[in-house]
């Protein structure tokens, strides 16, 4: 994971002496790609200082660029170099009038040989299950983690061997095909199509030593490189993609290029379509593959028309969001959602309907602009898994994902302005409403000093199926004649106490199912209100109205619960995650009652809610660190890292302000519960790599670093709606010299723009924001300046009808402000006085 000068690269043998010639130089300050003229098939190279011609023969060099095809393209010509003196040099696809396509090359180190993990502390030391000292390490003194630091925490992820098999290491496809390509990272026989030991037999040393580096071509393109040392200073470089051209619905052609290297130079190349040739069969023109490349890039630049763009310091950042959306998309089958591939214990059909799937997918979409895939993603499942009567086809219920898809509804047309979904679906929507709606009534029916008055029973999450006696659980039903029965009420008639049943049932009002249902319900009823303003609907504002009373009672209900359900128990203050129980969730094994049943899912639900106030935030988090129920501020499951619902809880610890640990689980997320160099998600994941317990790949976690890296940049309250830009920005980003920003930013008044750049070297710092264009809007920009520098004045360049103020370290838009704004703040490093 590249991040720029931040990180320093280690050396990957089999690549030339650029790498030490050129060490800090910044892509951008690297010569071009040679000038070129063609006479038929010959290619000549034009020096552009003394305007000489040399005639190049492939794989010959002319400055730090090697010639490798030559091909028509479009009745064009064009040349394919390569910068092979560098680990990361660049492949550049030229013709006579120039450069047509130029992408970079990352590569990672998977090798745990050679480097000092754990910051000093024995293995066992930091694993889940134990307290989260490196968290309190990293943040020591209040201090952004820096992202070097997290990344040297834990070593790669290297081979994935769940339940005692190998799994996927990547994957390479395209949305037109449901074949899926699996990479693994030690081949498995009867799966790979084009195994690497058969076509290169000296990669075995490498792959026994897990000794492998990888990255992407392209920068965030599902081109997969793999790079397998040997020798002396030899490598070779295995290049995959899948092509778009020629995917059927159960086929996906698929590109391998093999380069042999030393030191720089080629010794030898391979190129396979799709599998491996048949003694009869013509070899594989190599133009193809440089031919299919540049398809690959159109293509995928085509698919994600409209997303916003992010520009900052820590350059990998861009590229691991845009790659995220591929992964995501490759995962699909046409519009049809999928939670893995490959494996049946993800990718078969039964976990389609996962409610996380569709939330996850839906809300980093909507967050990044790609509007019309989350329309889609919305009407489908609405169409195929949500029920007339507004529950889901799936194996169970998960109260609180309820709620959230009715917030992503009432996301997409406060982003969008376009109401017709939520005029499609009304019954269903209105179903969904009302069997929230009946669970929290049923809620308010028992003894108002309970905690858990108004808090809402149910499974917070679909596997409850797994483990849930359904017979008992209707006997706790209120509306069912058999309640009373359980109550004592007939003590005539046998079967299980209250108590034991109320203590076994998974139908508990867990902590987060109120806080998230209040967020669905408010969010939606406010959008039928702007709706029915629209249409001119006294029905709907009617029914508006009264669900924001209803959802007024139920955040009152929601926080009170919280409050009311703390714990003192053995000298230890703390939250259980049923309202109102009697039992911490590590008295008993990860899910083996209702108490223990995944706290990381209540936690990060309730941070998400916006319900619980900072100070129980904050108290949660220390806990669960304390007890070992994070690892890098990420909450686990006792023995593995939980790779979703991450962006769930970082909402809530930017919400209260609490920066400094959702940088922390920021880059732990992307370099730890990703492939190093690949970035592809896992579900949940082991952070002993010996053991490499890793479950597969997930779309819901695949999402996860998109969604926050929006946030970072770009935040909305859940409570007020109030926007901040820069308000997780590492302080790193406003060093003197630095510049960051976005380009059409989705907030609910429409895209806001803002570019930063830092002149600290003389005080200043230069901002420009294009403000929402839809009136009324709050709009605060965050400073956090590198200490001990803060701001102390801000002058408003361009207009003289309106002041910015300044509070602390935040610039305050007056509210309803539109159009640009072009401010310079002063900076001191003074104390305040």
């Amino acid at each position: 994971m590249q991040t720029q000068s931040r990180v320093q690269s280690l050396r990957c043998p089999g690549f030339g002496p650029g790498d030490q010639a050129r060490p800090d130089q910044q892509v951008a300050d690297w010569p071009g790609p040679p000038l070129v003229e063609f006479c038929g098939q010959a290619v000549t190279a034009i020096d552009g200082t003394t305007g000489s011609h040399r005639r190049l023969e492939h794989f010959e060099r002319t400055g730090h660029w090697t010639l490798m095809s030559v091909f028509s393209d479009q009745g064009r010509m064009l040349a394919v170099f390569e910068e092979l003196d560098r680990q990361d040099g660049r492949i550049a696809i030229v013709g006579e009038d120039g450069a047509r396509l130029v992408v970079g090359k990352s590569l990672e180190p998977t090798s745990a040989k050679e480097r000092s993990w754990y910051r000093g502390h024995a293995k066992e030391e930091v694993l889940p299950g134990q307290p989260d000292i490196l968290r309190y390490e990293l943040l020591e003194g209040g201090k952004d983690p820096r992202p070097e630091d997290v990344q040297a925490c834990f070593p790669p992820v290297r081979r994935a061997f769940w339940e005692g098999v190998e799994r996927p290491h990547t994957f390479v496809g395209t949305p037109l095909s449901a074949d899926v390509v699996p990479h693994y990272y030690i081949d498995v026989p009867m799966v790979a199509r084009v195994p690497t030991i058969v076509v290169a037999p000296e990669t075995a040393g490498a792959i026994q030593a897990e000794d492998l580096w990888e990255g992407l071509v392209g920068g965030w393109l599902p081109a997969v490189r793999t790079v397998y040392p040997f020798g002396k200073d030899e490598c070779w470089e295995l290049v995959v993609f899948a092509t778009p051209e020629g995917a059927a619905t159960f086929q996906q052609p698929t590109w391998y290029r093999f380069l042999r290297l030393q030191s720089g130079r080629v010794v030898d190349v391979k190129y396979i379509d799709t599998y491996l040739p048949s003694p009869d069969q013509v070899p594989a023109d190599p133009a193809d593959f440089y031919r299919h490349l540049l398809r690959l890039h159109a293509y995928w630049e085509h698919q994600l028309t409209g997303a916003m763009t992010v520009d900052v310091p820590d350059g990998w950042v861009g590229d691991f969001c845009r790659h995220a959306f591929v992964q995501e998309k490759i995962s699909r089958r046409g519009d049809h959602p999928k939670y893995g591939v490959v494996e049946r214990a993800y990718a078969g059909e039964e976990h389609d309907g996962f409610p996380d799937l569709l939330t996850s997918t839906v809300i980093c979409n909507l967050e990044w602009g790609l509007f019309p895939a989350a329309r889609t993603y919305l009407d489908y499942y609405l169409r195929h898994f949500v029920r007339p009567d507004g529950t889901v086809r799936y194996r169970g219920p998960e109260i609180g994902k309820y709620g959230v898809t009715l917030s992503c509804l009432a996301l997409y047309y406060d982003y969008t302005g376009d109401f017709t979904l939520l005029c499609e679906h009304d019954q269903k929507i209105r179903a969904l409403v009302a069997q929230l709606t009946k669970r929290w009534e049923d809620a308010r029916r028992i003894e108002p000093s309970s905690p858990a008055y108004g808090m809402i029973r149910g499974p917070h999450e679909a596997d409850i199926s797994f483990l849930r006696n359904w017979e008992d659980e209707r006997r706790l039903d209120p509306t069912n004649p058999a309640y009373n029965v359980m109550r004592g009420q007939d003590q005539d008639t046998a079967g299980p106490s209250t108590a034991d049943l109320e203590r076994s049932s998974y139908e508990q009002p867990y902590l987060s199912n109120s806080p998230e249902v209040w967020r669905g319900i408010r969010d939606i009823a406010l959008s039928w209100q702007r709706v029915a303003d629209q249409l001119g609907d006294a029905e709907l504002a009617s029914r508006a109205s009264a669900l924001l009373q209803s959802a007024a009672t139920l955040f009152d209900d929601a926080l009170n619960g919280i409050e009311r359900s703390w714990l003192e128990k053995d000298g230890t203050l703390g939250l259980p995650i049923i309202a109102g129980s009697s039992s911490f969730y590590w008295e008993t094994p990860y899910r083996t009652t209702p108490q223990s049943f995944d706290e990381n899912r209540v936690w990060s639900e309730l941070l998400h809610s916006g319900v619980p106030t900072k100070q129980t935030v904050q108290r949660i988090l220390d806990i669960a660190g304390e007890r070992g129920g994070t690892t890098l501020g990420i909450f686990n499951n006792r023995l593995q890292v939980v790779g979703f619902l991450v962006a769930e809880g970082v909402q809530g610890l930017l919400q209260h302000d609490l920066v400094t640990d959702a940088l922390l689980v920021f880059y732990a997320h992307a370099f730890h519960a990703h492939t190093r160099g690949t970035w592809t998600a896992i579900e949940c994941v082991d952070m002993d790599r010996d053991r490499a317990f890793h479950s597969p790949f997930c779309a819901p976690a695949q999402m996860t670093v998109p969604t926050i890296a929006k946030w970072l940049l770009v935040f909305e309250d859940p409570l007020d709606r109030l926007i901040t830009l820069a308000k997780g920005a590492p302080r790193a980003w406003l060093e003197d010299g630095e510049h960051f920003g976005v380009e059409a930013a989705p907030t609910r008044w429409g895209p806001i723009s803002y570019h930063l750049r830092s002149r600290l070297a003389v005080g200043k710092i230069d901002l420009e924001v294009s403000l929402p264009p839809r009136p009324g809007a709050t709009v605060h920009l965050r400073l956090r300046c590198p200490l001990p520098c803060r701001p102390e004045s801000v002058r408003v360049l361009n207009r003289d009808d309106l002041k910015v103020a300044l509070e602390g370290d935040t610039l305050r838009v007056p509210t309803g402000t539109t159009g640009v704004l072009k401010l310079e703040v002063s900076c001191t490093t003074e104390a305040p006085r």
